[in-house]
């Protein structure tokens, strides 16, 4: 996933000791072989977008956790297997069901199978699954807009809607974004409405606002910048701010993250992390204890 360097004072940097215990959470089990699936395990996760890139490494690290089972939530079925069986090998406890954050059809399909196959709920759902057009795509900018927009952040809320119901109390949740999605380029009364508190319908209505510009060209002038994947991720970005007012009640964390500049797919192998470095953050905000902070933008596992 692409993740630019911040601009000097654009998200305060308030510097967090890195939380105790994280490292000796995550130790990697002795032994190469199949671990045994679920039966032992004490919470279930779930990762969209896994069957490769940092969806993968994330899933690999959950599921060396102790006691977490990884579902591998992938659009595509025969990778999504594939996955699952490498990291099976790899001594991980995880398992592969289809998912296609683009389609409400599927969404519903999964959490029907979630529900029947773990009816007493999940604990960590990490939202990875992300679209980006190629810099060289001939597809005009105005097209571009509705997909990115409607996979990368509607997708994204309908899976929150769809699957939060079942996370059990004290569950986390983590977000992949980007420093894409720093306000750069925006009018200010357009970024001081992304920084406040806005409902889930508020940031359809600005979601919406900018495909409509977009596609008529005048999105620069509605205080939009060029960047569809950019504008997708401040969404993505704020929307995690009003997640965590939502489910703060039930002791839900949740918090997302620039996983870096990473060698992936989205990146053309290009970036300055591999995926498991990316994998990092978003897995160190999956697994963070309670107490720790909720609604909060991450990078390198300190708050932004």
């Amino acid at each position: 996933l692409l993740c630019m360097q911040p601009a000097a004072g654009f998200f305060p940097r308030r510097p967090l000791p890195l939380i105790p215990g994280y490292l000796r959470a995550t130790r990697l089990r002795g032994g190469g072989g199949a671990v045994a699936p679920t039966a032992m395990a004490s919470r279930i996760a779930v990762v969209t977008g896994a069957n490769k890139g940092i969806g993968k490494e994330v899933a690999r690290v959950l599921g060396k956790t102790p006691g977490v089972h990884a579902i591998l939530a992938c659009r595509n079925p025969a990778l999504g297997q594939r996955a699952a069986e490498e990291l099976k090998r790899d001594g991980c406890d995880v398992e592969a069901m289809d998912l296609d954050i683009d389609s409400q059809a599927s969404i519903d399909a999964f959490r029907g199978k979630l529900q029947s196959s773990y009816p007493q709920g999940f604990d960590i759902l990490v939202n990875n699954a992300a679209i980006a057009f190629k810099g060289a795509d001939p597809t005009p900018f105005g097209e571009q807009a509705e997909p990115t927009i409607r996979v990368n952040f509607k997708g994204t809320v309908a899976v929150c809607e769809a699957l939060t119901p079942l996370l059990r109390e004290g569950g986390r949740v983590s977000t992949v974004a980007s420093m894409s999605g720093a306000l750069r380029g925006y009018s200010d009364q357009v970024a001081a409405r992304l920084r406040s508190q806005l409902t889930r319908d508020e940031l359809f209505e600005v979601a919406d606002t900018f495909v409509a510009n977009a596609r008529a060209g005048t999105h620069v002038q509605a205080g939009f910048p060029s960047s569809n994947y950019g504008v997708s991720k401040a969404l993505v970005i704020a929307y995690t701010r009003t997640l965590a007012r939502q489910l703060g009640g039930r002791g839900i964390l949740v918090n997302c993250c620039c996983p870096g500049y990473v060698q992936t797919d989205m990146s053309s192998g290009r970036g300055q992390k591999t995926p498991a470095q990316g994998a990092d953050t978003p897995s160190f905000l999956a697994l963070l204890p309670q107490g720790s902070p909720t609604g909060e933008y991450w990078s390198d596992r300190r708050i932004q």
